[in-house]
C-alpha cells in the first residue's frame, strides 16, 4: 500500500510540474480558462458547509425546512440499497410548493458531497446536496410532534436524533439546474446539447470512480440480452429529463470500474487522425444511455433518439453524437486538470488524496497531458462544426423542398385602362410595379369519365398561368398594384419565377 501510494503522489507530481511548464510555453492555456473555467469562485471552497463536507453547494446551504409542517412524506417506491426501517429515501412535499429527497443510510456521504462538489465544479448537472443532524436541523425533528408521518419516517428521525447520526437532503432531479452549478445548460448548439452533457457526466464518473452507470459495463454486453438485462440497475442513477441528463446517487472509488476501458479511451482518442467515434462510447455509453433513453426497450440510438436537427441537437446523428460527446469528455478533464493544477479540494478525495482516475489518465495520454487533451479537443470542435454545418444546409435544402413541393412564385403583372393620344393609340398600360406571390397548384386528379371530372372537369393545374384560368382569383389584386386611381385594372400576364422573389 505504501509503495502504490508513494507511486501515485510521485506521478501527480510529475503530472504537475508537466502541467506548470505547458502553461508556461502555451499561452492558449488563459483563453482556455478565460473560456472554459468558471474562475476562483467555483474553483475554491468558499463558505464552511463546502470545507466541512456538509454542502455540494454555496447556494445550498441552510436546513431548508420550517416549523409549519410537511404537507406529505412518502417513500420512494424503487432504488437504493442503504435502507432503513425498510426505505431507501423519503420524497419530502413542503411548504412554500417545495420538494426535497431525504436519505437515511448510507456510511459514505462524505464521499457524495466531495463527488457532488466536483460535479458542480465541471458543469455536470446533479441535484445539490446537504448533510445535517438534528442539531443543525432542528426544523426537521420538530415534524415528530407536529406532523402525520409516516411511522418509518418517525422511527428513523426518533432513531438518529438519540444516535447523533446525519441525514441527506437533496433537490429532486428536476429542480436541478441552478445556473451557478452549470452555466452550459441555458446554452443552445451541439456543443452544449445532451450529448455534450453525457460525455462530461462519463468523464467525472472515471475520475471520481464512480461505475453504477456506465463503468462497470462490458464492452460486449449489447450482445446478450441477458448482459443488458444485468444492467438495468444502473438505468435509474442517470435520468434524461428532455433535454438535460442528470446523475444522481454519487460516490468515490466504487468497486468494480474497469478503468481499463477509460486508459483505453484516451489511449485511443489521442492516437486517431481524424475525430471518430472510440470504441467504448460506440459500444458501452451509446447503447447504455439508448437503454436508459427508452426504459429497456431500445439499445442502438438511431431508434432511442429522434434525428438530429437544427433545432433539436438532442436528436441522434450517427457521425456527431459521438464526437459532440467525446468533446463533453476531453473538456470535464481539461478543468478537472486545472481545478488540480491550483490545488482544489474539489478534485481530492474525503482523505486528501487525488481522484482516483487521475493517476490512469495520466497513464493514457503521456508526458504533457493538458497539451494532448487540447489537440483532442480543438479537432473534435473543427469536426463538430463541419458536420454540424451540412446538417444545417442538408436540413434548410430539405426543408425548403418540402416547403415549395406543389407551389409555384407567380409575377403577377397588371395593366390598367388609358386615354389614346394622337401618338400612342393603346387603351392599357402596364402598371409600374408588380407583385409576386405564392400558388399553391391543384394537383388533384379525376379519371376522365367520373362523377369528379363531369362535375369540375380537369382541376389540375401545372403553372401559374393556369392556376389563374382555372380559378376566380381576387379581382383586388391588380387595384393594389396599380392604385385607387387606376381604371379597371386587371391582369396582363402571369409567369413562373424563381422562389426568391417571393421569399422562399
Amino acid at each position: 500500500m505504501a509503495r502504490a501510494m508513494s507511486t501515485l503522489i510521485a506521478r501527480i507530481t510529475c503530472l504537475l510540474l508537466n502541467v506548470y511548464h505547458t502553461i508556461a510555453a502555451r499561452s492558449e492555456i488563459q483563453l482556455h480558462r478565460a473560456t472554459e473555467g468558471k474562475g476562483s469562485a467555483m474553483n475554491n471552497l468558499d463558505c464552511d458547509c463546502l470545507r466541512t463536507l456538509e454542502c455540494t453547494s454555496c447556494s445550498f446551504k441552510t436546513c431548508p425546512f420550517s416549523r409549519n409542517g410537511f404537507l406529505k412524506a412518502e417513500a420512494f417506491s424503487e432504488g437504493g440499497t442503504d435502507r432503513v426501517h425498510g426505505v431507501a429515501a423519503w420524497r419530502v412535499h413542503a411548504q412554500g410548493g417545495h420538494e426535497y429527497v431525504l436519505k437515511f443510510g448510507g456510511e459514505d456521504k462524505e464521499k457524495a458531497i466531495r463527488a457532488g462538489q466536483l460535479a458542480h465544479a465541471l458543469g455536470v448537472i446533479t441535484p445539490r446536496q446537504l448533510v445535517f443532524n438534528s442539531s443543525s436541523c432542528q426544523e426537521l425533528w420538530d415534524q415528530v410532534n407536529i406532523s402525520a408521518l409516516p411511522a418509518a419516517l418517525g422511527k428513523s428521525l426518533l432513531e438518529w436524533d438519540e444516535k447523533k447520526k446525519t441525514v441527506v437532503v437533496q433537490e429532486l432531479a428536476k429542480d436541478a439546474d441552478d445556473p451557478a452549478m452549470v452555466e452550459e445548460a441555458n446554452a443552445s448548439g451541439p456543443e452544449t446539447s445532451l450529448w455534450y452533457q453525457v460525455g462530461k457526466i462519463a468523464a467525472f464518473d472515471w475520475l471520481v470512480g464512480k461505475s453504477d452507470l456506465f463503468n462497470d459495463v462490458s464492452m460486449d454486453f449489447s450482445e446478450s440480452g441477458t448482459a443488458i438485462e444485468d444492467t438495468k440497475s444502473n438505468w435509474g442513477n442517470l435520468i434524461i429529463d428532455q433535454d438535460r441528463c442528470v446523475e444522481i446517487d454519487l460516490g468515490i472509488g466504487m468497486p468494480y470500474t474497469r478503468y481499463e476501458y477509460w486508459e483505453s479511451a484516451l489511449k485511443e482518442l489521442r492516437m486517431q487522425q481524424q475525430p471518430v467515434a472510440i470504441e467504448w462510447v460506440s459500444r458501452v455509453l451509446l447503447p447504455m444511455l439508448s437503454l436508459i433513453k427508452s426504459k429497456g426497450a431500445q439499445e442502438y440510438p438511431s431508434s432511442a433518439f429522434n434525428a438530429m436537427t437544427p433545432s433539436d441537437p438532442n436528436g441522434f446523428k450517427a457521425g456527431l453524437s459521438p464526437l459532440i460527446v467525446q468533446l463533453g469528455m476531453v473538456e470535464a478533464l481539461l478543468r478537472a486538470l486545472e481545478l488540480l493544477r491550483e490545488g482544489s479540494s474539489r478534485v481530492q478525495t474525503v482523505h486528501g488524496e487525488p481522484m482516483p482516475g487521475f493517476l490512469h489518465a495520466t497513464k493514457a495520454l503521456g508526458e504533457w497531458p493538458m497539451e494532448a487533451l487540447m489537440a483532442i479537443r480543438d479537432s473534435h470542435r473543427q469536426a463538430i462544426q463541419g458536420q454540424w454545418q451540412v446538417l444545417v444546409s442538408e436540413y434548410n435544402t430539405r426543408k425548403q423542398a418540402e416547403e415549395r413541393a406543389g407551389k409555384r412564385c407567380c409575377e403577377v403583372t397588371c395593366s390598367k385602362k388609358r386615354s389614346r393620344t394622337f401618338t400612342d393609340w393603346r387603351t392599357r398600360e402596364e402598371c409600374l410595379t408588380k407583385t409576386h406571390m405564392v400558388v399553391k397548384l391543384n394537383r388533384v386528379v379525376y379519371r376522365e369519365g367520373s362523377v369528379g371530372y363531369r362535375r369540375y372537369g380537369n382541376p389540375y393545374e401545372d403553372s401559374c398561368e393556369d392556376a389563374f384560368n382555372k380559378r376566380a382569383w381576387q379581382s383586388q389584386l391588380c387595384e393594389k398594384v396599380c392604385g385607387d386611381e387606376a381604371v379597371k385594372p386587371q391582369v396582363a400576364a402571369l409567369n413562373d419565377v424563381h422562389f426568391s422573389l417571393c421569399g422562399m
